[in-house]
């Protein structure tokens, strides 16, 4: 399962900057209301991520406290 959910926030990760570059490139083109759709669709992209690197995070945190007290 911790596999899946690096595998997942590395995914998550790259669409959140590959939606970024994508805004930028429309910002530049005068496309100011597209490309803030973008940003809003990468915004919502990195608040997915960071639930799951916090879910990572605490399973580390559980998985290490598990080993101390064996």
């Amino acid at each position: 399962m911790e596999t899946a959910l690096w595998t997942a926030l590395r995914a998550l990760e790259e669409r959140a900057a590959l939606t970024r570059q994508l805004a930028e490139r429309l910002r530049r083109r005068g496309g100011g209301h597209s490309a803030s759709m973008f940003d809003r669709r990468a915004n919502g992209t990195i608040d997915q991520a960071v639930v799951i690197r916090e879910l990572l995070q605490a399973l580390e945190t559980e998985a290490s406290g598990t080993e101390e007290s064996s």
